[in-house]
């Protein structure tokens, strides 16, 4: 691309390009060059047709580790594994993947204005990996809700493999006991086992990952990566009300503001 990538560069730093917009199978924006009228710059990208995505839908569903990182909000590092072994890939492959246009008189391709939009819609794949997908055909929200749909199915076939190490267990149901005075004075007892394994959960902030990018948030860190401090502060406090474990770190003497 020689000198065109660092003009392009620069056009994406100095805030020439002026609206992108990011579809299923394409892309549109608006480029400022040497001319009045703005350029329109556009990207195709093949898509996945809807029955390959049912398959790998399905095979995401039965990754537990995939289906967990999905719902959080996050994009798994080696998620192209499920594609490959379907004979499938999430990223473009070759130059017939792409087909790109831009208004400008330049028959490079891509020039200056193009190789800008690259360079931006990398940054929006960092902000926001699941902007791959909707190029690829399918939108993040309907991904999840496929996923939701199919994981009951998935976690049903694996009982069924582990039936036969199934061992019955007794009813732990307790008489309940009516008197106030019995309850208050402490006489019926939790067991210990109730709430289960107690602690701060694997990925911190799930909802608000699962929500997405924020897009009128103006402070100077994103909202997710204010959120998050408090999201796992929060769990820490959550682990010592129902443990009664110290937390982690020095607590006494400074602020402890969530």
């Amino acid at each position: 691309m020689g000198s065109r990538l660092n003009r392009g560069r620069d056009y994406a730093k100095n805030g020439h390009v002026l609206a992108i917009s990011i579809d299923e199978g394409h892309v549109h924006a608006r480029v400022r060059g040497s001319r009045p009228k703005p350029y329109d710059v556009d990207i195709n990208i093949n898509t996945i047709t809807e029955e390959d995505w049912t398959r790998i839908s399905a095979k995401l569903a039965e990754q537990a580790v995939f289906s967990a990182t999905l719902l959080a909000g996050e994009m798994p590092g080696d998620i192209e594994e499920i594609f490959e072994e379907l004979g499938l890939s999430l990223y473009p492959k070759n130059e017939q993947d792409l087909v790109t246009r831009c208004t400008c008189p330049d028959t490079a391709n891509p020039c200056k204005h193009l190789a800008s939009v690259y360079l931006l819609l990398g940054e929006e794949f960092d902000r926001d990996p699941f902007l791959l997908f909707t190029l690829r055909g399918m939108r993040r929200d309907k991904l999840l809700a496929i996923i939701e749909k199919n994981l009951p199915q998935a976690l049903d076939a694996e009982a069924q493999r582990d039936d036969d190490e199934i061992v019955p267990v007794e009813d732990p149901k307790q008489e309940l006991q009516l008197d106030p005075d019995i309850f208050w004075k402490g006489a019926f007892r939790m067991p210990e086992d109730a709430m289960g394994d107690v602690a701060p959960p694997a990925i911190a902030a799930a909802l608000p990952r699962r929500l997405g990018p924020f897009p009128f948030w103006q402070g100077q860190k994103t909202l997710l990566d204010t959120l998050e401090p408090v999201y796992r502060r929060a769990s820490q406090h959550a682990v010592v009300f129902l443990l009664g474990e110290p937390l982690p770190g020095p607590t006494n003497g400074g602020s402890n503001q969530t």
